[in-house]
This record gives structure tokens, C-alpha cells and sequence, in this order.
């Protein structure tokens, strides 16, 4: 990883306790090439739930990868 682009639409959603169990996903949004650069910029969606179901934060982030493998940004 290169870096990140910024974090977009953060909420907390839900309070979070001390001894609260969290489980987290991401999802892959987009996948952006710039083949001049030899990078890709990678868009997640993410959230967390609590032990309850509760969404306790949700986000889109973004990050970007250099790649050195050119027949994956062609």
C-alpha cells in the first residue's frame, strides 16, 4: 500500500462498550487503474456490528497500491 485517498462518509452509528464484541467487513466498491503511475486506487465500503446486529460504524475508504505487474493495470 502506497497510502490512503481519505476516509469518506464516517458514522458512529451505536455506542461501543468495553467488552463489546465487534465483527468488521469491507467491501470491495471500485477499482480504479492508473497505468501511468503503475498504481491502483482501491475504494472500500466498511462496517462494524456489535454483538447485538447493532451497525456501530459504517465508511468508505480509500487506498492506493502500487503495482509493479503491468498486465494487471492493462
Amino acid at each position: 500500500m502506497i497510502g490512503g485517498d481519505g476516509i469518506k462518509d464516517l458514522q458512529f452509528r451505536h455506542p461501543v462498550y468495553p467488552d463489546d464484541t465487534l465483527t468488521g467487513s469491507l467491501t470491495v466498491t471500485a477499482i480504479n487503474f492508473e497505468t501511468e503511475r503503475k498504481r491502483v486506487l482501491i475504494t472500500y465500503t466498511g462496517e462494524l456490528l456489535n454483538q447485538r446486529e447493532e451497525r456501530v460504524l459504517i465508511l468508505t475508504i480509500s487506498v492506493y497500491v502500487q503495482t509493479n505487474n503491468q498486465a494487471a493495470i492493462d
